[in-house]
């Protein structure tokens, strides 16, 4: 085995890299895991002391060569707009695979989105549930679909070398979409805790995570150790990834003010071009974020393939070790504020639900009240004429209730919170689940 090969892997366990990223670099350029595996175990004895020929001895020295190795300038901004640039003119394929993929989703969620209201029928609350849960459901896995067009696109354009369609890239994220939906998430849960810090360790954050998804996407880490890697790249180029940035951001917005102000003077000169302009500021605002994308993939690649310019406070296990802990700690947060807060809201609800049902329970009391007095009235007016004609024309009854008459009977019905109450010249006086006056009685349910 070559020993140049084996003191580049010392080199890079001295300069804290864990193994795994170690094999992954290894793996990229084809050695199998079987080659690392025993290429690692002859580093690692050479670091215990154990004797391994052709190994230099001061590749073993307690300096670590990194520490005092050249840093490597990051490319001018003027070289990285330009290639950004170009990369952009030459991909230009992915943009609009990725646009008609993500129309192609909304268009398919939204049908779906009709057929379950539409074909679901609306017979009670269970319907009504049952609609709620297959839409959230639509709604998240349409959101993933939308999420992994624009992964796609970042994957076409960091495997560009590679014969491969926007569709297989398409398919590959969704296949992935939990675990860099995971990692998304995590970034943007750190950084918006950070922002509430007086908004400083936030955006410190947002620049040392920024590669994290890019790095995801192209394969070389998963989960946690993505948040590494990205933290070894901006670690020593912090204000110079800072400044890069902001310039490409500061052209994002200017290139979209310039087409908002040359639309709103054309429509000013011809209003009916208004179709025209939206769709042409629609093309345009895409054209800029896609430039900025591959603007932000140039400088990503570019830091992959350099070495760290600084190594890191801690090693790279220990590192990841940290932010899994933070993890877990923002887990056990969030897990203990959703019970708090269910347990709020559940207590709210049962006071609510408690003094509803109280009012409820009086409204009722009170409609019940005044049929029984509606029926004493009914009474008295048939003892003064001989027949109970037309006596619903006399009652003084709530504007919900219902009174039928005849010359021998009548019968008074309203509707109450849980059901109907019914009461008739018989004497029936019952409280039934639906309605029940049929003429001028009340039928027993």
């Amino acid at each position: 085995m070559d020993p140049k090969l084996i003191e580049a892997i010392i080199l890079r366990i001295k300069a804290g890299h864990s193994k795994e990223k170690i094999q992954a670099e290894m793996s990229a350029i084809g050695y199998d895991e079987e080659f690392f595996q025993s290429a690692y175990d002859q580093a690692t004895s050479a670091l215990e002391g154990k004797l391994v020929e052709g190994i230099s001895p001061a590749v073993l020295s307690e300096e670590n060569p990194y520490q005092t190795a050249p840093t490597v300038e990051l490319p001018s901004y003027q070289n990285l707009l330009k290639e950004g640039w170009v990369l952009a003119n030459q991909n230009i394929h992915l943009l609009v695979k990725g646009i008609i993929t993500f129309i192609g989703t909304i268009i398919f969620s939204g049908l779906i989105a009709v057929l379950l209201i539409t074909f679901i029928p609306n017979h009670g609350v269970n319907d009504y549930i049952l609609k709620v849960v297959l839409l959230f459901i639509l709604l998240i896995f349409s959101s993933l679909a939308i999420f992994a067009c624009f992964a796609g696109m970042i994957r076409g354009l960091l495997k560009r070398k590679e014969s491969q369609r926007y569709t297989q890239h398409f398919i590959w994220t969704y296949l992935n979409i939990v675990g860099l939906t995971l990692v998304s998430l995590y970034v943007n849960f750190v950084t918006q805790v950070g922002y509430l810090f007086f908004y400083i360790p936030g955006l410190m954050l947002n620049v040392y995570f920024a590669f994290v998804v890019y790095i995801a996407i192209d394969g070389q880490y998963k989960g946690v150790s993505a948040l590494t890697a990205s933290t070894a790249m901006v670690y020593g180029r912090f204000w110079s990834i800072v400044g890069r940035v902001l310039v490409s951001v500061l052209i994002l917005f200017l290139a979209i003010f310039t087409l908002a102000l040359l639309s709103s003077l054309v429509v000013f000169v011809n209003p009916f071009w208004v179709p025209t302009l939206i769709l042409f500021i629609i093309c345009g605002i895409a054209l800029v974020l896609f430039w900025q994308l591959c603007f932000t993939v140039s400088l990503y690649e570019f830091l992959k393939g350099v070495p760290p310019a600084k190594p890191l406070p801690v090693s790279e296990s220990k590192l990841t070790n940290i932010y899994r802990a933070v993890i877990g700690v923002a887990i056990i947060g969030i897990l203990i504020f959703v019970v708090l807060m269910a347990t709020v809201l559940l207590a709210t609800e049962t006071k609510q639900h408690r003094f509803v049902s109280s009012v409820e329970i009086s409204a009722d009391a009170t409609s019940k009240q005044e049929l029984v007095i509606a029926s004493q009235m009914a009474f008295q007016h048939q003892g003064e004429i001989g027949s109970f004609a037309n006596v619903c024309e006399g009652l003084v009854l709530p504007k919900n209730a219902l009174c039928q008459s005849s010359e021998q009977n009548f019968a008074i019905e309203i509707p109450l919170t849980w059901g109907h109450y019914c009461i008739d010249s018989s004497g029936y006086n019952e409280v039934t689940r639906r309605s029940v006056i049929e003429s001028d009685i009340c039928r027993k349910d």
